[in-house]
């Protein structure tokens, strides 16, 4: 793991994290010279961590790479299949790179103190301030790619419930869900995985566990 040598890289790399890409100016913490500024954005970009198109830049493979290794090399997820009687899926918008401007369904890290239901149980609640009986309907194993670039793996548990509430609030500080009909899986409007996910999460019958490993490549 390459180390950040002081606060304005670690900024710069946060910054970059949570946003698609950025502009010279918006990579300032405030209070530093331009000179200076360029002298670590040319660091990270000589460590391969950052890449720059025109006036912008943004993260690299080994950049997004980088930014996982603050988690365990597999982490521990739990996804939220909520579908009303309609048939909507609630979804949420992604505020993370490399899925900004994508949806997808809410999920949340699992607590190595909790069992997997009051993992779920939590995430529900910080994502939507519900509280339900959710089913447990099985796991999927994502592997991350970018070209020939391990971005991470995930084991996410998959937990169901219907509901017809409408008043979903997140309180981690992501975008409220949304409940929307799902009509084009494959579509860029999804984050990457989504479009192999589908099928399991929204065919399987409820009598069966959905178990799969799933390989996504960004390239």
């Amino acid at each position: 793991m390459i180390k950040l040598m002081n606060e304005i890289r670690s900024y710069i790399l946060e910054q970059l994290q949570f946003n698609d890409d950025r502009r010279f100016s918006e990579l300032n913490p405030g209070g530093v010279e331009s000179s200076h500024l360029t002298y670590h954005l040319k660091q990270l970009s000589d460590d391969g961590l950052i890449e720059r198109s025109g006036t912008r830049y943004r993260l690299s493979a080994l950049g997004i790479k980088q930014g996982r290794q603050l988690y365990p090399p597999v982490t521990i997820t739990i996804l939220l299949a909520l579908q009303d009687q309609k048939g909507r899926w609630l979804l949420q918008n992604k505020i993370y790179y490399p899925f900004i401007g994508t949806i997808g369904w809410p999920s949340g890290f699992t607590k190595i103190e909790e069992t997997t239901l009051t993992s779920a149980t939590r995430v529900l609640f910080e994502k939507t301030g519900w509280q339900a009986e959710l089913t447990f309907r099985g796991s999927v194993y994502v592997t991350l790619l970018q070209g020939n670039t391990l971005l991470y793996k995930t084991l996410s548990h998959i937990f169901h419930t219907k509901t017809d509430r409408q008043d979903a609030h997140c309180s981690t500080g992501e975008p409220d869900p949304q409940w929307e009909y799902v009509s084009k899986p494959d579509s860029g409007h999804y984050r990457p995985g989504f479009k192999e996910l589908w099928p399991l999460i929204s065919s399987t019958p409820s009598n069966k566990h959905v178990w799969e490993e799933v390989v996504v490549d960004l390239t």
